[in-house]
């Protein structure tokens, strides 16, 4: 095996991958997160209601101000557009649900991945 390539077969422990998430965003209330200039709420399994409503709609990822992009229309990549890039008070609701989890392996990166659709 190279040095670059992982061992083979890789396990991987996803109850301690997903525990370190939750210590972490436990300590943050979930959010909001800031990236790139923008704020998100994120629940990566159990999606949450809209940041300051009771009930109604749930998500696992919540983008305050409604704008992934300073230009146009925003791209939350694959393709997958994100509403109206004008901002509002509105959050965006980004993943309505999960479409897989999957395994990273890769010489610089090992964990999981999670990829949402909605």
């Amino acid at each position: 095996v190279a040095d670059d390539e992982p061992e083979l077969p890789l396990r991987f422990n996803l109850s301690a991958a997903l525990a370190a998430w939750q210590r972490v965003a436990s300590a943050a209330a979930g959010g909001p997160f800031e990236v790139d200039g923008q704020q998100y709420f994120l629940s990566l399994l159990d999606p949450v209601l809209e940041p300051g409503e009771e009930d109604g709609e749930r998500s696992h990822i919540w983008e305050l101000h409604g704008s992934t992009s300073r230009e146009g229309v925003p791209d939350i990549g694959d393709g997958v557009c994100a509403g109206d890039a004008a901002a509002s008070s509105d959050p965006l609701n980004l993943a309505s649900r999960i479409a897989a989890i999957e395994p990273v392996a890769l010489p610089s990166l090992r964990g999981i991945r999670i990829r949402y659709e909605g």
